[in-house]
């Protein structure tokens, strides 16, 4: 009988999807988890893994405009418009790495995507 409850509790665990696929921020690492049908699709895994790491990290915009009015000779305004925006989180992406990928016996496939903290 213990050989039995121990033999369950190894395979249960064994089985046991890995915490960082519910929770993928942690104390040390900000993270994202991409999902798909088939370990062959690990590239649109690692996409959408860094799609959902770019939703939980804050991105800073920021944004510069000018408007320039220049009256010519005839009395003639002429307008121009510009205008510059910087968006300061592709730098996070830059520093992302696998941590750990996790495959079902399905075959669906777990990437998770992290930055450090």
């Amino acid at each position: 009988m213990k050989y039995f409850i121990l033999s369950c509790i190894i395979t249960i665990s064994a089985f046991a999807q890995p915490s960082w696929i519910d929770t993928p921020t942690t104390d040390k690492y900000i993270g994202g988890v991409g999902i798909v049908e088939s370990k062959l699709d690990r590239r649109v895994a690692k996409i959408k893994a860094r799609a959902s790491l770019l939703e939980t990290i804050k991105v800073t915009l920021s944004s510069n405009s000018k408007l320039t009015k220049i009256q010519d000779e005839n009395g003639k305004y002429n307008k121009s418009f510009s205008r510059e925006i910087i968006q300061k989180a592709n730098g996070y992406l830059e520093s992302s790495f696998v941590k750990d990928t996790y495959t079902e016996s399905d075959g669906t496939f777990y990437i998770w995507v992290v930055i450090d903290r």
